[in-house]
Protein backbone atom coordinates (compact mmCIF):
# COMPACT_ATOMS: atom_id res chain seq x y z
CA UNK A 1 0.00 0.00 0.00
CA UNK A 2 2.59 2.28 1.05
CA UNK A 3 4.78 1.26 -2.21
CA UNK A 4 1.43 2.92 -4.71
CA UNK A 5 0.51 6.07 -2.33
CA UNK A 6 4.92 6.66 -3.22
CA UNK A 7 4.32 6.10 -6.58
CA UNK A 8 1.42 7.99 -7.37
CA UNK A 9 3.26 11.19 -5.59
CA UNK A 10 5.81 11.40 -7.37
CA UNK A 11 3.40 10.97 -10.97
CA UNK A 12 1.78 13.84 -9.60
CA UNK A 13 4.22 16.17 -8.79
CA UNK A 14 3.64 18.27 -11.60
CA UNK A 15 0.56 19.24 -10.43
CA UNK A 16 -0.19 23.05 -9.60
CA UNK A 17 -1.93 23.44 -6.18
CA UNK A 18 -3.39 27.15 -7.12
CA UNK A 19 -6.90 27.54 -7.69
CA UNK A 20 -8.02 24.21 -8.14
CA UNK A 21 -11.58 21.84 -8.49
CA UNK A 22 -10.61 19.03 -6.75
CA UNK A 23 -8.17 17.51 -4.13
CA UNK A 24 -7.10 13.79 -3.41
CA UNK A 25 -5.56 12.91 -0.20
CA UNK A 26 -3.15 10.48 1.57
CA UNK A 27 -4.55 9.71 5.14
CA UNK A 28 -3.01 8.34 8.30
CA UNK A 29 -4.48 8.40 11.60
CA UNK A 30 -4.47 7.31 15.43
CA UNK A 31 -7.61 6.52 17.17
CA UNK A 32 -8.32 6.41 20.51
CA UNK A 33 -11.84 4.51 22.10
CA UNK A 34 -13.54 6.18 24.40
CA UNK A 35 -14.41 3.89 27.68
CA UNK A 36 -13.97 0.60 24.98
CA UNK A 37 -11.86 -2.42 25.94
CA UNK A 38 -9.78 -2.16 22.60
CA UNK A 39 -6.26 -0.66 22.12
CA UNK A 40 -5.55 2.46 19.80
CA UNK A 41 -6.24 1.90 16.46
CA UNK A 42 -3.58 3.12 13.66
CA UNK A 43 -5.26 3.37 10.16
CA UNK A 44 -4.47 4.32 6.63
CA UNK A 45 -6.46 5.61 3.67
CA UNK A 46 -7.91 7.72 0.82
CA UNK A 47 -9.96 10.69 0.36
CA UNK A 48 -11.37 12.67 -2.44
CA UNK A 49 -12.72 16.29 -2.16
CA UNK A 50 -14.52 18.84 -4.33
CA UNK A 51 -13.36 22.76 -4.07
CA UNK A 52 -16.19 25.10 -4.21
CA UNK A 53 -14.62 28.67 -4.58
CA UNK A 54 -17.79 31.08 -4.38
CA UNK A 55 -19.86 29.14 -1.74
CA UNK A 56 -20.20 29.58 2.33
CA UNK A 57 -18.56 25.82 2.11
CA UNK A 58 -15.27 25.30 1.08
CA UNK A 59 -14.86 21.35 0.05
CA UNK A 60 -17.13 18.41 0.63
CA UNK A 61 -14.46 15.61 0.97
CA UNK A 62 -15.45 11.63 1.01
CA UNK A 63 -12.72 9.39 3.00
CA UNK A 64 -12.15 5.95 3.40
CA UNK A 65 -9.99 4.72 6.76
CA UNK A 66 -8.97 1.01 7.48
CA UNK A 67 -7.51 -0.02 10.48
CA UNK A 68 -4.77 -2.78 11.00
CA UNK A 69 -5.76 -5.73 13.11
CA UNK A 70 -6.31 -4.28 16.84
CA UNK A 71 -6.47 -6.39 19.56
CA UNK A 72 -8.97 -6.19 22.31
CA UNK A 73 -7.33 -5.95 25.91
CA UNK A 74 -7.66 -8.58 28.36
CA UNK A 75 -7.88 -11.57 25.30
CA UNK A 76 -6.66 -12.75 22.29
CA UNK A 77 -8.96 -11.21 20.55
CA UNK A 78 -8.82 -8.96 17.29
CA UNK A 79 -10.87 -7.14 14.53
CA UNK A 80 -10.09 -4.53 12.03
CA UNK A 81 -12.02 -1.54 11.78
CA UNK A 82 -12.69 0.67 8.87
CA UNK A 83 -14.42 3.70 8.86
CA UNK A 84 -16.41 5.93 5.97
CA UNK A 85 -17.07 9.69 5.87
CA UNK A 86 -18.56 12.34 4.40
CA UNK A 87 -18.25 15.92 5.42
CA UNK A 88 -18.25 19.29 4.66
CA UNK A 89 -15.10 21.91 5.81
CA UNK A 90 -14.92 25.35 6.00
CA UNK A 91 -11.98 27.35 6.16
CA UNK A 92 -11.89 30.12 9.30
CA UNK A 93 -9.49 32.52 7.18
CA UNK A 94 -9.25 33.44 3.61
CA UNK A 95 -5.43 32.90 3.60
CA UNK A 96 -4.61 30.86 0.21
CA UNK A 97 -1.01 29.36 1.91
CA UNK A 98 -2.25 28.27 5.56
CA UNK A 99 -5.34 28.37 7.97
CA UNK A 100 -7.48 26.73 10.14
CA UNK A 101 -10.29 25.07 8.92
CA UNK A 102 -13.90 23.43 10.68
CA UNK A 103 -15.22 20.21 9.38
CA UNK A 104 -18.74 18.30 10.42
CA UNK A 105 -20.15 14.96 8.92
CA UNK A 106 -21.59 11.70 8.49
CA UNK A 107 -19.80 8.48 8.67
CA UNK A 108 -20.44 4.53 8.80
CA UNK A 109 -18.03 2.59 10.93
CA UNK A 110 -17.76 -1.27 10.13
CA UNK A 111 -16.20 -3.60 13.21
CA UNK A 112 -15.73 -7.34 11.67
CA UNK A 113 -15.37 -8.48 15.12
CA UNK A 114 -17.41 -7.29 17.26
CA UNK A 115 -16.68 -7.70 20.73
CA UNK A 116 -16.95 -6.07 24.10
CA UNK A 117 -20.06 -3.98 23.22
CA UNK A 118 -17.88 -2.71 20.34
CA UNK A 119 -19.87 -2.31 17.09
CA UNK A 120 -20.23 -1.73 14.09
CA UNK A 121 -22.64 1.73 13.57
CA UNK A 122 -22.86 5.27 12.19
CA UNK A 123 -21.63 8.18 13.54
CA UNK A 124 -21.75 11.72 13.47
CA UNK A 125 -18.39 13.69 13.22
CA UNK A 126 -17.19 17.24 13.59
CA UNK A 127 -13.50 19.15 14.44
CA UNK A 128 -11.15 21.52 13.81
CA UNK A 129 -7.92 20.76 11.65
CA UNK A 130 -5.19 23.47 10.29
CA UNK A 131 -3.77 23.23 6.52
CA UNK A 132 -0.45 24.72 5.15
CA UNK A 133 0.13 24.62 1.47
CA UNK A 134 3.74 23.19 1.02
CA UNK A 135 4.98 24.17 -2.47
CA UNK A 136 2.88 24.65 -5.25
CA UNK A 137 2.23 20.67 -5.58
CA UNK A 138 0.82 19.85 -2.45
CA UNK A 139 -0.77 20.72 1.21
CA UNK A 140 -0.33 19.54 4.50
CA UNK A 141 -2.92 19.06 6.58
CA UNK A 142 -3.86 18.07 10.23
CA UNK A 143 -7.18 17.55 12.30
CA UNK A 144 -8.97 16.57 15.23
CA UNK A 145 -12.34 14.96 15.00
CA UNK A 146 -14.48 13.18 17.52
CA UNK A 147 -16.97 10.58 16.47
CA UNK A 148 -20.15 10.58 18.15
CA UNK A 149 -22.19 7.02 17.72
CA UNK A 150 -25.48 7.75 16.75
CA UNK A 151 -26.64 4.83 18.95
CA UNK A 152 -25.60 6.11 22.22
CA UNK A 153 -22.44 3.40 21.71
CA UNK A 154 -18.65 3.64 22.48
CA UNK A 155 -16.89 7.38 21.10
CA UNK A 156 -13.92 7.46 19.49
CA UNK A 157 -11.24 10.87 19.15
CA UNK A 158 -9.25 11.03 15.69
CA UNK A 159 -5.95 12.51 14.96
CA UNK A 160 -6.31 12.26 10.97
CA UNK A 161 -2.50 13.70 9.51
CA UNK A 162 -3.23 14.16 5.27
CA UNK A 163 -1.21 14.96 2.26
CA UNK A 164 -3.21 16.35 -0.38
CA UNK A 165 -2.66 17.06 -4.09
CA UNK A 166 -5.14 19.27 -5.85
CA UNK A 167 -5.99 18.78 -9.10
CA UNK A 168 -8.41 19.70 -12.23
CA UNK A 169 -8.34 23.73 -13.69
CA UNK A 170 -10.70 26.19 -12.23
CA UNK A 171 -12.49 27.46 -15.43
CA UNK A 172 -13.43 30.75 -14.72
CA UNK A 173 -15.91 33.24 -16.97
CA UNK A 174 -15.70 37.01 -16.84
CA UNK A 175 -18.14 38.60 -18.32
CA UNK A 176 -17.21 41.06 -20.42
CA UNK A 177 -19.61 43.92 -18.65
CA UNK A 178 -17.34 43.92 -16.29
CA UNK A 179 -13.94 44.15 -18.05
CA UNK A 180 -14.44 48.09 -18.14
CA UNK A 181 -16.79 50.68 -16.80
CA UNK A 182 -16.50 53.49 -18.90
CA UNK A 183 -18.23 57.31 -19.32
CA UNK A 184 -17.49 60.36 -21.01
CA UNK A 185 -16.66 63.96 -19.39
CA UNK A 186 -15.65 66.73 -21.03
CA UNK A 187 -14.98 64.41 -24.60
CA UNK A 188 -12.76 61.94 -22.19
CA UNK A 189 -13.16 58.33 -21.87
CA UNK A 190 -12.41 57.75 -18.32
CA UNK A 191 -12.06 54.35 -17.36
CA UNK A 192 -13.29 53.79 -13.66
CA UNK A 193 -13.24 50.66 -12.91
CA UNK A 194 -10.93 47.44 -14.08
CA UNK A 195 -10.86 44.17 -12.79
CA UNK A 196 -8.12 42.22 -11.04
CA UNK A 197 -8.03 39.82 -14.40
CA UNK A 198 -8.14 41.82 -17.84
CA UNK A 199 -9.04 39.70 -20.44
CA UNK A 200 -7.06 40.61 -23.78
CA UNK A 201 -9.70 41.71 -26.48
CA UNK A 202 -10.06 44.62 -28.61
CA UNK A 203 -13.04 46.47 -27.25
CA UNK A 204 -14.27 48.90 -29.47
CA UNK A 205 -15.96 52.21 -27.02
CA UNK A 206 -18.05 54.50 -28.80
CA UNK A 207 -18.55 57.55 -27.36
CA UNK A 208 -22.10 59.17 -27.82
CA UNK A 209 -21.50 63.14 -28.08
CA UNK A 210 -25.36 64.05 -28.49
CA UNK A 211 -27.06 61.82 -25.93
CA UNK A 212 -30.83 63.01 -27.14
CA UNK A 213 -29.85 63.14 -30.22
CA UNK A 214 -31.60 66.69 -31.18
CA UNK A 215 -28.13 67.92 -33.40
CA UNK A 216 -26.23 69.65 -29.99
CA UNK A 217 -23.70 68.69 -28.36
CA UNK A 218 -23.88 67.26 -24.66
CA UNK A 219 -21.27 70.02 -23.78
CA UNK A 220 -23.18 73.06 -25.24
CA UNK A 221 -26.57 71.55 -24.22
CA UNK A 222 -28.62 72.95 -21.67
CA UNK A 223 -31.30 70.51 -21.79
CA UNK A 224 -30.42 66.79 -22.19
CA UNK A 225 -33.70 64.79 -22.31
CA UNK A 226 -35.47 66.32 -25.12
CA UNK A 227 -38.13 63.82 -26.69
CA UNK A 228 -36.81 62.50 -30.25
CA UNK A 229 -38.13 64.37 -32.91
CA UNK A 230 -38.23 67.92 -31.23
CA UNK A 231 -37.36 71.18 -32.94
CA UNK A 232 -34.65 72.78 -30.52
CA UNK A 233 -32.82 75.91 -29.84
CA UNK A 234 -28.98 76.65 -30.30
CA UNK A 235 -28.69 75.58 -25.88
CA UNK A 236 -30.45 72.22 -26.58
CA UNK A 237 -34.34 73.33 -25.17
CA UNK A 238 -37.05 72.62 -26.75
CA UNK A 239 -39.10 74.78 -29.39
CA UNK A 240 -41.69 72.60 -30.34
CA UNK A 241 -42.35 68.44 -31.36
CA UNK A 242 -44.46 67.02 -34.02
CA UNK A 243 -45.96 64.75 -32.33
CA UNK A 244 -46.15 62.30 -35.45
CA UNK A 245 -50.30 62.08 -35.15
CA UNK A 246 -51.98 61.97 -38.35
CA UNK A 247 -55.90 61.42 -38.32
CA UNK A 248 -58.34 59.96 -40.56
CA UNK A 249 -59.83 62.57 -42.99
CA UNK A 250 -63.07 63.93 -41.21
CA UNK A 251 -62.15 62.39 -37.98
CA UNK A 252 -60.93 63.81 -34.09
CA UNK A 253 -60.13 59.85 -32.98
CA UNK A 254 -56.76 59.41 -31.97
CA UNK A 255 -55.34 56.07 -33.87
CA UNK A 256 -53.49 53.59 -30.81
CA UNK A 257 -50.36 52.96 -32.48
CA UNK A 258 -49.43 56.87 -31.58
CA UNK A 259 -49.95 55.93 -27.90
CA UNK A 260 -46.03 55.81 -27.24
CA UNK A 261 -45.78 58.96 -29.15
CA UNK A 262 -48.39 60.80 -26.52
CA UNK A 263 -46.84 58.54 -23.37
CA UNK A 264 -42.70 59.84 -24.05
CA UNK A 265 -44.35 63.48 -23.82
CA UNK A 266 -46.46 63.11 -21.40
CA UNK A 267 -43.23 62.02 -19.50
CA UNK A 268 -41.27 64.61 -20.37
CA UNK A 269 -43.90 67.18 -19.39
CA UNK A 270 -44.29 65.74 -16.22
CA UNK A 271 -40.39 65.78 -15.70
CA UNK A 272 -40.36 69.23 -16.75
CA UNK A 273 -43.12 71.15 -15.05
CA UNK A 274 -42.22 74.63 -16.02
CA UNK A 275 -43.04 74.32 -19.27
CA UNK A 276 -46.56 74.67 -20.87
CA UNK A 277 -47.83 73.71 -23.90
CA UNK A 278 -49.81 74.95 -26.92
CA UNK A 279 -51.40 72.07 -29.14
CA UNK A 280 -52.03 72.81 -32.67
CA UNK A 281 -53.69 71.16 -34.77
CA UNK A 282 -54.68 71.02 -38.46
CA UNK A 283 -56.80 69.78 -41.65
CA UNK A 284 -56.71 69.23 -45.23
CA UNK A 285 -57.76 71.26 -47.62
CA UNK A 286 -61.05 68.72 -48.47
CA UNK A 287 -64.00 70.82 -46.94
CA UNK A 288 -65.29 74.14 -46.08
CA UNK A 289 -62.93 76.50 -44.55
CA UNK A 290 -65.53 76.81 -41.22
CA UNK A 291 -65.57 73.23 -41.18
CA UNK A 292 -61.89 72.24 -41.34
CA UNK A 293 -61.50 74.88 -38.63
CA UNK A 294 -63.97 73.36 -36.25
CA UNK A 295 -62.53 69.86 -36.82
CA UNK A 296 -58.64 71.05 -36.31
CA UNK A 297 -60.03 72.66 -32.79
CA UNK A 298 -61.85 69.05 -31.98
CA UNK A 299 -58.42 67.34 -32.53
CA UNK A 300 -56.32 69.74 -30.33
CA UNK A 301 -58.45 68.49 -27.70
CA UNK A 302 -58.76 65.31 -27.84
CA UNK A 303 -54.99 65.52 -27.89
CA UNK A 304 -55.12 67.42 -24.74
CA UNK A 305 -57.90 65.08 -23.12
CA UNK A 306 -55.26 62.14 -24.04
CA UNK A 307 -52.33 64.10 -22.76
CA UNK A 308 -54.33 64.97 -19.01
CA UNK A 309 -54.95 61.12 -19.26
CA UNK A 310 -51.66 60.75 -18.83
CA UNK A 311 -51.44 62.95 -15.79
CA UNK A 312 -50.29 66.32 -17.29
CA UNK A 313 -51.93 69.40 -15.54
CA UNK A 314 -54.90 70.65 -18.04
CA UNK A 315 -54.04 74.09 -17.03
CA UNK A 316 -50.73 73.70 -18.15
CA UNK A 317 -52.34 73.03 -22.37
CA UNK A 318 -53.84 75.13 -24.31
CA UNK A 319 -55.70 73.71 -27.94
CA UNK A 320 -55.73 75.85 -30.75
CA UNK A 321 -56.95 74.71 -34.25
CA UNK A 322 -55.82 76.31 -37.13
CA UNK A 323 -57.78 74.35 -39.83
CA UNK A 324 -55.99 74.25 -43.32
CA UNK A 325 -53.40 76.68 -42.49
CA UNK A 326 -49.73 76.43 -42.97
CA UNK A 327 -49.70 72.75 -44.63
CA UNK A 328 -46.55 70.94 -44.72
CA UNK A 329 -47.09 68.67 -47.65
CA UNK A 330 -48.88 68.92 -51.04
CA UNK A 331 -52.73 69.10 -50.86
CA UNK A 332 -53.18 67.58 -54.22
CA UNK A 333 -52.45 63.96 -53.51
CA UNK A 334 -53.81 61.69 -50.62
CA UNK A 335 -49.87 61.21 -49.62
CA UNK A 336 -49.60 64.90 -49.22
CA UNK A 337 -53.23 65.36 -47.40
CA UNK A 338 -52.68 62.54 -44.71
CA UNK A 339 -49.35 64.12 -43.57
CA UNK A 340 -51.25 67.56 -43.14
CA UNK A 341 -53.49 66.15 -40.98
CA UNK A 342 -51.41 66.50 -37.94
CA UNK A 343 -50.89 68.05 -34.47
CA UNK A 344 -47.95 69.64 -32.99
CA UNK A 345 -46.78 70.86 -29.75
CA UNK A 346 -44.75 74.30 -28.93
CA UNK A 347 -43.55 75.15 -25.89
CA UNK A 348 -44.23 78.18 -24.27
CA UNK A 349 -41.84 79.43 -21.68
Amino acid sequence: MYKIIFVFLILLSNISAQDKNYEVSFLASGTKTIDAEISKQSSIGLAFGKNFHDSFIDQIELSHLQSKNTSYKDTSESTKISRTTLNGIFNLSKNNDSTFFALIGLGNENVSNEQKDYESGVFVDYGIGYKHKMNDYGILKADLRHMVKVSGEKDNVSLVLAISIPFGDRVTTVPRSRILKVYEEKKEVVVSEVIDEVVEEEVEIVVNNDIDNDGILNKNDKCKNTPSGAKVDKLGCIISVDLAINFKSNSDKINTRYSNKLTEYAEFLNDNPHYNVIIKAYTDSNGRDSYNLKLSQKRANTTIKELVRLNVKKSRLKAIGYGEEDPIADNLTEEGRAKNRRVTAVIRK
